[in-house]
């Protein structure tokens, strides 16, 4: 992980070798080899280390893994989808439902993204990003008047004023 995180990708490949020759967790090899091809932009060869890992005990990490794939290739009807499996494991992440109502966004389906904001902010009442996020997706969609009670909301639990651009 240091190797990836420094943009050293050459070192990457002989620790992540050497995990699958000291007999570590065959998922363990395809998440680093995953990570690895996502961030070097080989995404056919992390699609197949993906595949593996859906397939393995622990297919979160390859759901995870597949959102992030969608996103680099700039396809945010994939990863709405991806990220809305995790969101059955996982209904309770915040940051997980902020990419998803992000992803949702970019495919111009508003209308589920106000939702699913909505749904954000009964979940996380004390949010003021999701308060933001969702003033600034009813603006689009409804305009400025209904998305004032939500930019008041957000300005009521102590967000600056230069922080409201919406």
């Amino acid at each position: 992980d240091i190797a990836m995180d420094r943009d050293l990708f050459y070192e990457a490949f002989p620790h992540i070798n050497m995990m699958k020759k000291n007999g570590r967790a065959p998922s363990l090899y395809d998440e680093a080899m995953a990570r690895l091809f996502l961030k070097t932009g080989w995404t056919t060869e992390a699609r197949r280390h993906v595949a593996a890992l859906k397939r393995s005990p622990f297919p979160s990490a390859g759901i995870s893994l597949e959102a992030g794939i969608c996103r680099s290739e700039g396809d945010p009807y994939h990863e709405s989808l991806a990220l809305g499996l995790l969101m059955e494991l996982d209904r309770y992440d915040r940051d997980l439902m902020l990419s998803r109502a992000g992803a949702l966004e970019k495919t111009g389906d508003l209308d589920s993204a106000d939702l699913f904001l909505h749904q954000a902010a009964a979940l996380f009442p004390n949010d003021t990003g999701i308060k933001l996020r969702l003033a600034a997706v009813i603006q689009n969609t409804r305009g400025s008047g209904p998305a004032l009670p939500y930019l008041a909301a957000a300005l009521k639990l102590g967000v600056e004023p230069a922080e409201c651009a919406v």
